[in-house]
């Protein structure tokens, strides 16, 4: 049965209320910051065996903390648990208190607790429960946190702390497993876990991390499943799993026809005991990550051997590191991307202000994801827009109203010895899909009588974009013509005059059919007060999810 799945969704919902309800305190201003500290409950493998403390720091607005130290304290009935941190300068004076003295202070906000990087260790909020030999499973206790800091009333959060059974689920089979599959083609893939523990593990869960790549699709929706739109994100297996003995299962996957190809998709297999995807649950919930998903309507999924041998206990797997697996699925064949520059033609008289749509369309035959490309060596940033284009108006033009995802260009841009008015566009989504259109609508006044004023639609130039393998280089280019001496009707590519009907979708949408965007005239009544994002080339910011985060800052 899957009857436990309602719970585990609702138990997210649930640690986020209750990291809510937590100690609050405010400098002596009445105005001051609100300190939050949200905690999860512990579950610790029975001796010997370690579970990390997960706790998260945040206030209501941005504050530095000059100096603060941070306590855990363990409760009674906790016999033979100790806290401990492998680095910073944390220390024990009895075993139930352990204390970590942050010399360098930090800074908090809605999203964030920001650490200094000094030389040598610091001190981490997670610090570990170590459970010895004296330990028993059923042994029940708290833990309290507490934040001290000059000019702030001190912070408590107290999660409750539970010695489990300990057990070892392992991914099985191929260690990183590769497979090279034809687009648009259909495929199971096996999965294996073995128990590699003495004992009874009372159920399993494996979950599917692929990043939200746009790749895969798995076209069956098991009911113990969960799903992220048409892609699986984990299954739960109310089974019974015997000491040493392998278990497999297999998922009906798809890979999308408009995948780009050779590329290689990477996912992240990871086997867990149920108690430990309640964790997991819980803890997306609080870090404000995408949740896993809908249960799927269809049948059941199930766990079959391989090899073989009254009230249930909570169980944690306590031996890290052998759970999961990275792997790698190959689109065959060879498949890219052609953008198109979208430029328009406007019609107005000096002192006019007119709208100017223009845009970039993508012809396929593949969709683009973000995620595909190359990133800088700084490693893949994910969320980052798909496309981008420069888009630079001609002199004696004023660009009035700036589009949402547009920027001044001017630092950014393939000519940087140019002086009129010039832009750098991204569009909305890290995915492109094909046949689809984004556009952006300028609204730009004449500040001098035109004829055959020409300006400049550039796709994804070298300057500014992730993306740099089209394959139709001469479409990258578009113009915007202002006052044309000839109607031949918009620009499109590499600004030939022809073109069909009108793209659609507005500032940042997408959809929209034919060549070139419409002619278009003055407007009277254009809308003020269109603030551009701030935004930087190299992280031109579009944010899939808030992600409650610890970092370090130079």
């Amino acid at each position: 049965m899957y009857h436990n799945l309602g719970r585990r969704l609702a138990l997210g919902a649930v640690a986020l209320a209750a990291a809510a309800a937590v100690g609050v305190a405010a400098p002596a201003q009445a105005a001051g910051p609100a300190i939050t500290i949200g905690m999860l409950d512990t579950r610790v493998p029975q001796g010997p065996g370690y579970a990390g403390v997960r706790a998260i720091m945040f206030s209501d607005q941005p504050i530095s903390v000059p100096r603060a130290q941070l306590t855990f304290e363990l409760s009674a009935g906790l016999e033979g648990i100790r806290v401990s941190d492998s680095q910073g300068e944390c220390s024990s004076a009895f075993k139930p208190m352990y204390t970590c003295d942050y010399r360098f202070g930090f800074k908090l906000g809605p999203d964030s607790l920001s650490l200094p990087s000094p030389e040598g260790p610091y001190p981490s909020l997670s610090p570990e429960l170590i459970a010895s030999s004296e330990a028993k499973v059923g042994q029940t206790g708290t833990i309290t946190m507490t934040l001290t800091a000059e000019g702030l009333a001190p912070v408590t959060k107290t999660a409750k702390v539970t010695v489990v059974e300990k057990v070892d689920l392992s991914a099985a089979g191929p260690r990183d497993p590769e497979l090279t599959v034809k687009r648009g083609s259909s495929f199971d893939q096996t999965h294996q876990v073995r128990n590699e523990s003495d004992k009874v593990v009372h159920g399993a869960v494996v979950t599917l991390d692929r990043g939200d790549l746009y790749g895969t699709t798995d076209p069956k929706r098991f009911s113990n499943c969960l799903y992220r739109g048409d892609q699986v994100s984990a299954c739960t297996f109310d089974q019974d799993l015997q000491p040493g003995t392998t278990y497999e299962v297999r998922l009906p996957r798809r890979l999308r026809p408009d995948v780009p190809a050779p590329v290689k998709l990477s996912e992240s297999i990871r086997w867990m005991t149920p108690a430990d995807f309640d964790d997991l649950v819980e803890s997306y919930d609080q870090l404000r990550n995408p949740p896993f998903g809908d249960e799927g309507n269809g049948g059941t999924l199930s766990l079959t051997p391989v090899m073989s041998a009254a009230r249930r206990a909570d169980q944690t797997d306590g031996s890290r590191g052998n759970e999961s697996q990275i792997l790698t699925i190959t689109s065959a064949g060879k498949q890219g991307t052609d953008f198109a520059a979208l430029g328009t033609e406007a019609k107005a008289a000096e002192g006019d202000t007119v709208s100017v749509p223009v845009g970039l369309r993508n012809h396929g035959p593949a969709t683009l994801d973000s995620g595909y490309i190359p990133q800088n060596p700084n490693g893949y940033v994910p969320g980052l827009p798909a496309a981008a284009a420069v888009v630079t108006f001609p002199a004696d033009t004023e660009v009035v109203e700036v589009p949402k995802l547009c920027v001044d260009g001017h630092r950014l841009a393939s000519r940087p010895d140019a002086v009129t008015p010039r832009y750098l566009c991204r569009s909305s989504s890290r995915l492109f899909k094909t046949g689809t259109t984004e556009t952006w609508t300028f609204g730009v006044k004449l500040t001098a009588e035109l004829r055959n004023a020409e300006g400049l639609v550039e796709s994804n130039p070298a300057c500014c974009a992730l993306f740099t393998r089209d394959i139709n280089t001469k479409n990258d280019t578009a113009k915007i013509v202002f006052n044309p001496l000839s109607a031949g009707g918009p620009g499109t590519g590499n600004g030939d005059g022809t073109g069909g009907g009108p793209g659609s979708g507005g500032e940042g949408g997408t959809g929209g059919e034919g060549g070139g965007l419409p002619i278009t005239g003055p407007q009277t009544g254009l809308l003020g007060g269109a603030a551009a994002v701030l935004i930087a080339a190299g992280a031109f910011g579009f944010v899939l999810a808030r992600r409650r985060r610890t970092r370090f800052e130079a």
